[in-house]
């Protein structure tokens, strides 16, 4: 075969972002051809027999069922050909093992609630990818506890809820977490059982017994950091490392914002302007919302301080990584070969690292400490804390900054006293 030659294939990964036309037609689903039970006579069903564990005859747009086998191989199946499996056994191959899928099953609830199946993918569209993640983890324990228990996973009681989060309370679950369990709970399920007075209560005991408390009791000077990046310095003399590193730690101090977005600059989004650099960031991130305004990143111009001229050096970067970085529009670029776009991991790791360098503890600290370290500098050095909140990104009712992000300082406990001897 072949005539004697060799052939090699090879599987290549596009990002749906890279290949939009195909990722859309591989949604696409064909209501005519698809027939299913209607849901109605479905509910009749399962108030005289019980909700069933498996929908053996489905597919992903008609399974009835979080658990479904398919007739062909399909995302999100449990299996294939139900004619091949033994009905007789107690269990399914999939019971107890299988992954139940977090979308498939929110947009299951959702068709239960009525929604029609054409609108489906809209809905869950409002949903972030970040919030499916989160929820993932928790729609598949409550599956695990609900199938233990024979609760219905789509409409739980509050008694049943509770239950489920005391077991994971006793499981070592935080505040936070369990917050998370009840959101996700509350989302698949018919009635706003997250909303029932006892839940609340039970959230109310948890505080009470293991309050939550911010992360940071302080936070790190930022003078120790501007320190070092002075150090940074002529910019025509560093590697491509350190100016990398220079820039993006300067726009995260000047701007406080997370990695997500510093992720999301983007070269052609940059308008230089006579008192420094404008940054708009269109695209959609964590606090993004209807009338909310997306972010704009000010970066003014320092004449008078060129070692730490926030808007030089992203010049200066943009100069010297143009013939390393093609189409890529992305401001921040990977230090190596093939100089391919970072992302939110990176841009975190990169800002741990000048930490590091700048000799914070970053057993203690984060790259997101950055965000407490500026906007707690920015308030000690008498800024509005409403031009705090927007620069940040909080919105202006947000009661996060007091809440969790203004800190005192750290110093050292010989500082005061040493600053008065000085004196006399």
């Amino acid at each position: 075969m072949g005539g004697g030659k060799t052939y090699f294939l090879f599987a290549s990964y596009f990002a749906s972002s890279e290949n939009t036309e195909a990722d859309r037609l591989s949604r696409l689903v064909n209501l005519d051809i698809e027939w299913e039970l209607h849901d109605s006579f479905f509910m009749v069903i399962e108030k005289v027999f019980g909700r069933p564990d498996i929908d053996l005859f489905a597919n992903a747009s008609n399974a009835k069922c979080a658990t479904f086998y398919s007739w062909r191989p399909e995302p999100g199946a449990a299996g294939v050909d139900a004619f091949t499996m033994d009905c007789l056994e107690e269990d399914t191959p999939s019971s107890g093992t299988s992954p139940v899928d977090c979308r498939q099953s929110i947009g299951e609830a959702f068709v239960r609630r009525g929604v029609p199946k054409e609108a489906l993918d809209i809905m869950l569209a409002s949903l972030a990818p970040s919030t499916i993640k989160q929820y993932e983890g928790a729609i598949k324990k409550w599956e695990l506890f609900s199938s233990k228990n024979q609760i219905d996973f789509f409409a739980p009681d509050g008694s049943s809820l509770i239950s489920f989060l005391t077991e994971s309370y006793r499981e070592g679950a935080s505040y936070g977490t369990l917050n998370t369990y009840r959101a996700a709970v509350s989302l698949i399920s018919h009635s706003k059982v997250g909303e029932d007075p006892m839940v609340s209560r039970f959230f109310k005991g948890v505080f009470r017994l293991w309050p939550s408390k911010p992360k940071y009791s302080h936070t790190w000077d930022v003078a120790i950091v501007l320190d070092f990046l002075r150090t940074l310095f002529p910019l025509e003399e560093l590697s491509l490392q350190d100016l990398s590193y220079k820039a993006l730690m300067l726009i995260a101090l000047s701007t406080a914002q997370r990695a997500q977005t510093l992720a999301n600059i983007k070269i052609s989004n940059i308008c230089k302007t006579a008192k420094g650099i404008e940054i708009k960031i269109p695209e959609l991130i964590k606090t993004s919302g209807p009338g909310r305004f997306q972010p704009l990143l000010v970066l003014p111009r320092f004449e008078q301080d060129q070692e730490l001229c926030v808007a030089s050096v992203i010049l200066r970067y943009i100069e010297v990584t143009r013939p390393l970085r093609g189409e890529i529009d992305n401001l921040f670029i990977a230090l190596k070969k093939p100089h391919k776009p970072i992302g939110s991991q990176s841009i975190s790791r990169w800002i741990k690292t000048v930490l590091a360098k700048s000799g914070i503890d970053t057993a203690v600290f984060s790259a997101h400490s950055t965000r407490h370290a500026a906007s707690s500098a920015g308030l000690k050095s008498g800024v509005n804390i409403d031009t705090i909140r927007r620069t940040a990104g909080w919105s202006e009712n947000s009661q996060t900054f007091a809440r969790f992000y203004n800190r005192p300082i750290g110093q050292d406990r010989y500082d005061f006293a040493s600053k008065i001897i000085r004196q006399g």
